[in-house]
Protein backbone atom coordinates (compact mmCIF):
# COMPACT_ATOMS: atom_id res chain seq x y z
CA UNK A 1 0.00 0.00 0.00
CA UNK A 2 3.03 2.76 -0.88
CA UNK A 3 1.49 6.15 -1.60
CA UNK A 4 4.03 8.82 -3.45
CA UNK A 5 4.06 11.54 -1.39
CA UNK A 6 3.01 13.67 -4.27
CA UNK A 7 -0.69 12.11 -4.13
CA UNK A 8 -0.72 12.47 -0.46
CA UNK A 9 0.20 15.85 -0.80
CA UNK A 10 -2.19 16.97 -3.34
CA UNK A 11 -4.89 15.39 -1.47
CA UNK A 12 -3.82 17.77 1.77
CA UNK A 13 -3.91 21.02 0.10
CA UNK A 14 -7.42 20.02 -1.10
CA UNK A 15 -8.20 19.48 2.89
CA UNK A 16 -6.51 23.03 4.10
CA UNK A 17 -6.55 26.57 2.92
CA UNK A 18 -2.58 26.86 4.80
CA UNK A 19 0.36 25.32 3.43
CA UNK A 20 1.35 21.57 4.60
CA UNK A 21 5.08 20.86 5.80
CA UNK A 22 6.92 18.52 7.25
CA UNK A 23 4.93 15.60 5.45
CA UNK A 24 6.64 12.22 6.07
CA UNK A 25 5.61 8.44 6.53
CA UNK A 26 5.09 7.31 9.98
CA UNK A 27 3.67 3.99 9.37
CA UNK A 28 2.21 0.99 7.89
CA UNK A 29 0.49 -1.83 8.84
CA UNK A 30 -1.66 -5.16 7.12
CA UNK A 31 -4.93 -2.41 6.28
CA UNK A 32 -3.60 1.11 6.35
CA UNK A 33 -0.53 3.64 6.23
CA UNK A 34 -0.03 6.76 8.15
CA UNK A 35 1.31 9.56 7.60
CA UNK A 36 2.71 12.69 9.82
CA UNK A 37 2.23 16.37 8.48
CA UNK A 38 1.94 20.00 10.11
CA UNK A 39 -0.28 22.86 9.60
CA UNK A 40 0.24 26.37 10.77
CA UNK A 41 2.19 24.71 13.84
CA UNK A 42 -0.57 22.52 14.72
CA UNK A 43 0.60 18.72 14.64
CA UNK A 44 -1.62 16.30 12.48
CA UNK A 45 -2.04 12.39 11.62
CA UNK A 46 -3.76 10.96 7.91
CA UNK A 47 -4.33 7.39 7.46
CA UNK A 48 -5.66 5.93 4.14
CA UNK A 49 -7.15 2.25 4.39
CA UNK A 50 -9.65 0.08 2.27
CA UNK A 51 -11.70 -0.17 5.45
CA UNK A 52 -14.10 2.54 6.87
CA UNK A 53 -15.05 1.02 9.74
CA UNK A 54 -11.62 1.00 11.18
CA UNK A 55 -11.52 4.72 11.12
CA UNK A 56 -15.01 4.59 12.35
CA UNK A 57 -13.95 2.73 15.36
CA UNK A 58 -11.16 5.70 16.11
CA UNK A 59 -13.93 7.83 15.86
CA UNK A 60 -15.92 6.65 18.04
CA UNK A 61 -13.21 5.45 20.72
CA UNK A 62 -12.14 9.37 20.87
CA UNK A 63 -15.08 10.34 23.03
CA UNK A 64 -13.43 8.24 25.71
CA UNK A 65 -10.26 10.48 25.72
CA UNK A 66 -9.27 11.62 28.96
CA UNK A 67 -6.14 12.94 30.99
CA UNK A 68 -5.63 9.09 31.51
CA UNK A 69 -6.69 7.67 28.39
CA UNK A 70 -4.63 9.72 26.08
CA UNK A 71 -7.11 8.83 23.03
CA UNK A 72 -6.23 11.23 19.84
CA UNK A 73 -8.49 14.06 19.06
CA UNK A 74 -10.51 12.67 16.08
CA UNK A 75 -11.28 15.06 13.06
CA UNK A 76 -12.61 14.20 9.66
CA UNK A 77 -12.56 10.39 7.61
CA UNK A 78 -14.16 9.79 4.56
CA UNK A 79 -13.59 9.14 0.43
CA UNK A 80 -10.24 9.57 -0.46
CA UNK A 81 -8.70 8.97 -4.14
CA UNK A 82 -8.85 5.31 -5.70
CA UNK A 83 -10.80 2.75 -3.29
CA UNK A 84 -9.14 4.15 -0.31
CA UNK A 85 -10.70 6.18 3.26
CA UNK A 86 -8.85 8.70 4.94
CA UNK A 87 -9.10 9.90 8.75
CA UNK A 88 -7.15 12.55 10.02
CA UNK A 89 -6.35 12.77 13.57
CA UNK A 90 -4.23 14.28 16.34
CA UNK A 91 -0.58 13.66 16.54
CA UNK A 92 0.82 11.95 19.54
CA UNK A 93 4.51 11.20 20.56
CA UNK A 94 6.59 8.67 22.51
CA UNK A 95 7.88 5.22 22.57
CA UNK A 96 5.91 2.37 21.74
CA UNK A 97 5.48 0.09 24.74
CA UNK A 98 6.98 -2.86 22.99
CA UNK A 99 10.14 -1.09 22.60
CA UNK A 100 10.73 0.34 26.16
CA UNK A 101 13.52 -1.36 28.21
CA UNK A 102 12.99 -3.14 31.09
CA UNK A 103 13.33 0.15 33.49
CA UNK A 104 11.27 2.36 31.49
CA UNK A 105 8.48 -0.86 31.24
CA UNK A 106 8.32 -0.89 35.10
CA UNK A 107 8.35 2.78 35.46
CA UNK A 108 5.13 2.84 33.29
CA UNK A 109 2.93 0.31 35.04
CA UNK A 110 1.53 2.37 37.72
CA UNK A 111 0.14 4.37 34.61
CA UNK A 112 -0.77 1.53 32.93
CA UNK A 113 -2.81 0.32 35.31
CA UNK A 114 -4.47 3.40 35.77
CA UNK A 115 -5.35 2.85 32.18
CA UNK A 116 -6.65 -0.38 32.18
CA UNK A 117 -8.45 0.88 35.14
CA UNK A 118 -10.23 3.44 33.41
CA UNK A 119 -11.01 1.64 30.24
CA UNK A 120 -12.87 -0.91 32.72
CA UNK A 121 -15.32 1.29 34.62
CA UNK A 122 -16.23 3.61 31.60
CA UNK A 123 -20.22 3.16 31.69
CA UNK A 124 -21.64 1.79 29.29
CA UNK A 125 -25.41 1.42 27.77
CA UNK A 126 -27.26 -1.57 28.40
CA UNK A 127 -28.02 -1.80 25.08
CA UNK A 128 -24.21 -2.60 23.99
CA UNK A 129 -23.87 -6.01 22.20
CA UNK A 130 -20.73 -7.82 22.90
CA UNK A 131 -17.82 -8.54 20.33
CA UNK A 132 -17.00 -6.21 17.66
CA UNK A 133 -17.97 -2.41 17.01
CA UNK A 134 -19.73 -2.79 14.27
CA UNK A 135 -21.13 1.03 12.83
CA UNK A 136 -20.95 0.21 8.97
CA UNK A 137 -23.82 -2.75 9.30
CA UNK A 138 -26.95 -3.47 11.22
CA UNK A 139 -26.45 -5.92 14.12
CA UNK A 140 -30.50 -6.25 14.51
CA UNK A 141 -29.84 -9.49 12.86
CA UNK A 142 -28.00 -12.94 14.39
CA UNK A 143 -26.27 -10.38 17.28
CA UNK A 144 -24.22 -12.65 19.89
CA UNK A 145 -25.97 -13.51 22.90
CA UNK A 146 -23.42 -13.03 24.92
CA UNK A 147 -19.67 -12.69 25.33
CA UNK A 148 -19.81 -16.75 25.01
CA UNK A 149 -21.45 -16.49 21.88
CA UNK A 150 -19.60 -13.91 20.47
CA UNK A 151 -15.98 -15.99 21.30
CA UNK A 152 -17.21 -19.07 19.86
CA UNK A 153 -18.30 -16.87 16.67
CA UNK A 154 -14.29 -17.19 16.13
CA UNK A 155 -15.21 -20.54 14.41
CA UNK A 156 -17.25 -18.91 11.21
CA UNK A 157 -15.33 -18.01 7.77
CA UNK A 158 -17.43 -14.91 7.38
CA UNK A 159 -17.22 -13.10 10.39
CA UNK A 160 -14.95 -10.71 8.67
CA UNK A 161 -15.01 -9.43 5.02
CA UNK A 162 -11.09 -8.96 4.95
CA UNK A 163 -10.50 -12.04 5.81
CA UNK A 164 -12.64 -14.62 4.30
CA UNK A 165 -11.45 -18.09 3.20
CA UNK A 166 -8.76 -18.56 5.92
CA UNK A 167 -11.52 -21.93 6.60
CA UNK A 168 -10.41 -23.29 2.99
CA UNK A 169 -6.84 -22.44 3.62
CA UNK A 170 -6.85 -23.66 6.77
CA UNK A 171 -7.94 -27.46 5.88
CA UNK A 172 -4.52 -27.47 3.97
CA UNK A 173 -2.82 -27.12 7.19
CA UNK A 174 -3.53 -29.82 9.30
CA UNK A 175 -0.51 -29.11 12.17
CA UNK A 176 -2.90 -25.85 12.36
CA UNK A 177 -5.78 -27.09 12.16
CA UNK A 178 -6.02 -29.78 14.62
CA UNK A 179 -4.69 -27.10 17.29
CA UNK A 180 -7.50 -24.96 16.34
CA UNK A 181 -10.24 -27.61 17.04
CA UNK A 182 -8.66 -28.29 20.17
CA UNK A 183 -8.58 -24.75 21.61
CA UNK A 184 -12.17 -24.03 20.16
CA UNK A 185 -13.24 -27.07 22.06
CA UNK A 186 -11.34 -25.76 25.72
CA UNK A 187 -12.96 -22.40 24.93
CA UNK A 188 -16.43 -23.83 24.88
CA UNK A 189 -15.44 -25.65 28.48
CA UNK A 190 -14.23 -22.21 30.15
CA UNK A 191 -15.79 -18.90 28.42
CA UNK A 192 -18.04 -17.64 30.92
CA UNK A 193 -21.48 -15.63 29.39
CA UNK A 194 -21.78 -13.99 32.87
CA UNK A 195 -18.87 -10.67 31.64
CA UNK A 196 -19.69 -7.47 32.59
CA UNK A 197 -19.26 -5.87 29.20
CA UNK A 198 -16.14 -3.39 28.78
CA UNK A 199 -14.35 -1.09 26.32
CA UNK A 200 -11.52 -3.40 25.21
CA UNK A 201 -9.31 -2.15 22.59
CA UNK A 202 -7.62 -5.43 21.24
CA UNK A 203 -4.51 -4.87 19.91
CA UNK A 204 -2.29 -2.83 22.72
CA UNK A 205 1.06 -3.59 20.38
CA UNK A 206 2.50 -3.04 17.09
CA UNK A 207 2.89 0.36 18.07
CA UNK A 208 -0.31 1.16 18.77
CA UNK A 209 0.68 2.43 22.20
CA UNK A 210 2.93 5.01 23.13
CA UNK A 211 5.27 5.71 26.23
CA UNK A 212 6.27 9.45 27.37
CA UNK A 213 8.11 10.54 31.36
CA UNK A 214 6.34 7.23 32.58
CA UNK A 215 3.18 7.88 31.26
CA UNK A 216 0.60 6.45 28.47
CA UNK A 217 1.03 9.02 25.91
CA UNK A 218 -1.09 7.64 23.12
CA UNK A 219 -3.59 5.29 22.40
CA UNK A 220 -4.78 4.68 18.82
CA UNK A 221 -5.65 2.32 16.22
CA UNK A 222 -8.87 1.03 17.78
CA UNK A 223 -9.33 -0.99 14.23
CA UNK A 224 -9.67 -4.08 16.83
CA UNK A 225 -12.43 -2.25 19.08
CA UNK A 226 -14.62 -5.10 21.10
CA UNK A 227 -17.00 -4.53 23.92
CA UNK A 228 -15.92 -7.38 26.00
CA UNK A 229 -14.02 -8.92 29.12
CA UNK A 230 -11.58 -6.42 30.64
CA UNK A 231 -9.25 -9.21 31.17
CA UNK A 232 -8.99 -9.46 26.92
CA UNK A 233 -6.07 -6.87 26.73
CA UNK A 234 -4.33 -8.00 30.07
CA UNK A 235 -4.50 -11.53 28.13
CA UNK A 236 -3.21 -9.91 25.07
CA UNK A 237 0.28 -8.74 26.82
CA UNK A 238 0.47 -11.46 28.06
CA UNK A 239 -0.50 -13.46 24.79
CA UNK A 240 2.53 -11.42 23.37
CA UNK A 241 5.14 -11.82 25.78
CA UNK A 242 7.52 -14.43 24.07
CA UNK A 243 7.65 -11.67 21.53
CA UNK A 244 9.09 -8.86 23.74
CA UNK A 245 10.20 -10.92 26.94
CA UNK A 246 11.99 -7.58 27.86
CA UNK A 247 8.38 -6.20 29.48
CA UNK A 248 7.71 -7.95 32.91
CA UNK A 249 4.13 -9.14 32.40
CA UNK A 250 4.02 -11.18 35.57
CA UNK A 251 5.30 -7.50 37.59
CA UNK A 252 2.36 -5.64 34.96
CA UNK A 253 -0.37 -8.07 35.89
CA UNK A 254 0.04 -7.98 39.59
CA UNK A 255 0.34 -4.62 40.03
CA UNK A 256 -3.22 -4.93 38.43
CA UNK A 257 -4.47 -7.45 40.55
CA UNK A 258 -2.96 -5.28 43.83
CA UNK A 259 -5.00 -2.34 42.36
CA UNK A 260 -8.65 -4.11 42.23
CA UNK A 261 -7.86 -5.39 45.87
CA UNK A 262 -7.51 -1.56 46.88
CA UNK A 263 -10.87 -0.68 44.69
CA UNK A 264 -12.68 -3.38 46.52
CA UNK A 265 -13.03 -5.13 43.18
CA UNK A 266 -12.93 -9.15 42.70
CA UNK A 267 -12.63 -10.41 39.32
CA UNK A 268 -15.23 -13.49 39.39
CA UNK A 269 -13.67 -16.68 37.69
CA UNK A 270 -10.29 -15.19 36.98
CA UNK A 271 -8.53 -18.15 35.95
CA UNK A 272 -11.10 -19.60 33.24
CA UNK A 273 -11.94 -15.63 31.88
CA UNK A 274 -8.06 -15.52 31.47
CA UNK A 275 -7.75 -18.35 29.67
CA UNK A 276 -10.53 -17.97 27.42
CA UNK A 277 -9.06 -14.41 26.19
CA UNK A 278 -5.78 -16.47 25.20
CA UNK A 279 -7.54 -19.07 23.49
CA UNK A 280 -9.67 -16.78 21.71
CA UNK A 281 -6.41 -14.24 20.89
CA UNK A 282 -4.88 -17.34 19.58
CA UNK A 283 -7.80 -18.53 17.44
CA UNK A 284 -7.93 -15.02 16.07
CA UNK A 285 -4.37 -15.14 15.10
CA UNK A 286 -4.41 -18.32 13.16
CA UNK A 287 -7.04 -17.30 11.58
CA UNK A 288 -6.00 -13.98 10.38
CA UNK A 289 -2.25 -15.28 9.31
CA UNK A 290 -4.18 -17.89 7.72
CA UNK A 291 -5.78 -15.73 5.66
CA UNK A 292 -3.08 -13.60 4.78
CA UNK A 293 -0.61 -16.40 4.08
CA UNK A 294 1.99 -15.72 6.31
CA UNK A 295 3.72 -19.14 7.57
CA UNK A 296 6.06 -18.19 9.52
CA UNK A 297 3.93 -16.15 12.01
CA UNK A 298 1.08 -18.89 11.91
CA UNK A 299 3.67 -21.19 13.39
CA UNK A 300 4.53 -19.34 15.79
CA UNK A 301 0.94 -18.44 16.73
CA UNK A 302 0.07 -22.38 16.50
CA UNK A 303 3.19 -22.97 19.22
CA UNK A 304 2.17 -19.89 21.53
CA UNK A 305 -1.18 -21.70 21.46
CA UNK A 306 -0.43 -25.37 22.17
CA UNK A 307 1.15 -23.75 25.14
CA UNK A 308 -1.89 -22.45 26.49
CA UNK A 309 -3.69 -25.82 25.50
CA UNK A 310 -0.78 -27.79 27.70
CA UNK A 311 -0.45 -25.67 30.85
CA UNK A 312 -3.70 -24.16 31.04
CA UNK A 313 -2.61 -20.57 31.35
Amino acid sequence: MPFLHSKVIIFLENCYSAPISNLSNIGQGTWSQCFGYTVASNKYVIRFGKYQSDFTKDRYAAQFRTSTLPIPKFYSHGKAFDDYYYAISQRKYGTAIESLTSSDWNALIPNLVDVFEELRCIKLPVTIVPGDWDFETSRLIDQPNNWVDFLLRIECDNNSVRMQGWGKKLDHLPQAKAVFRSALSLLKETADPNVRLSIVHGDLLNRNVLSKNNRVSGIFDWGCGMFGDHLYDLALLKFWNPWCPHLDMNRFSSALEKRWEKNDYKVINFHNRLLACHLHIGLRYIAYYTAIGNTTDLKAIVSRLSHFLNSGN
